[in-house]
Order: C-alpha cells, then structure tokens, then sequence
C-alpha cells in the first residue's frame, strides 16, 4: 500500500526516480509470484534505462535487471526468452566480473535444465547438473 501511494510522485519527477520505483515494486510482484506484472514494469525498466552499460554503475544494474527478466520469463515457463535475458544478463556482467559467480552458474544450470527436460534432451540435462553443483562449491 505504501508504494503504491509513491506512483504519482515517481511519475512526476520520473527517469532514475520511475526507474527505482518499478524496480521496487516489480520485487515485490515477483515474490507475490506475479510474475506478469513484474515483467510488464521490469520491461518498463529497460526502456527507461538510456544509460550505456559502460557508464559507472550501470552494469550492476543492467546485471540485475536482466537477471530478474530471465527469472519472471523462466517461472512462466517461457525458457527460450529467459535464454536471451540470461545472455543479456552475462553480458553486462563481463563489464565488472572476471568469470560467472555461484548466482549465475545456480540460474544457468536451471535454465539449460529446463530447457533440456522440455525437449527431451536428456545429455543436456544430466550435463546441466554438473554446473549446478559447480554453483554449490
């Protein structure tokens, strides 16, 4: 209830201020598991969001964005749009990471597992345990 009071006044100052307010708000539709409407608001983020991923700051948060896309596309069941954020998602992440951390391994695995089991593609799916339990070292 009280974010929902914010909405006028982040549309009134909008750019960074929209920007952190769909972000709070489609947290908080993702762990009501309303993963739709924190889809629609996370689209929302990303055309807001102008900024190169190069900029300081900006691949945190393009890392970030991306990450929560892929998850809200992958608990929809929409594996192969996941796909493509979680690439997004990698991407800017090489602007501040040497190499993938345990988070990304962890969705990684999940997302070619996924993937496999749905198309019966079970050498992918049994590889795709061997990432996540890289995750978990």
């Amino acid at each position: 209830a009280v974010l929902l009071r914010c909405t006028r006044h982040a549309e009134d100052r909008s750019g960074a201020w929209m920007v952190k307010y769909l972000n709070h708000m489609s947290q908080v539709r993702m762990k009501q598991s309303r993963d739709v409407e924190a889809l629609e608001m996370m689209y929302e983020m990303e055309s807001l969001a102008s900024f190169p991923v190069e900029e300081p700051g900006a691949s945190e948060f393009y890392e970030t964005l991306y990450r929560n896309m892929s998850s809200a596309l992958r608990r929809m069941g929409r594996e192969d749009e996941a796909a493509i954020y979680f690439i997004k998602m990698a991407e800017a992440a090489k602007h501040h990471k040497e190499r993938l951390d345990w988070m990304d391994l962890w969705d990684l695995g999940i997302l070619i597992a996924n993937r496999a089991f749905h198309a019966g593609r079970w050498s992918e799916f049994y590889k795709s345990r061997e990432i996540i339990a890289e995750a978990l070292i």
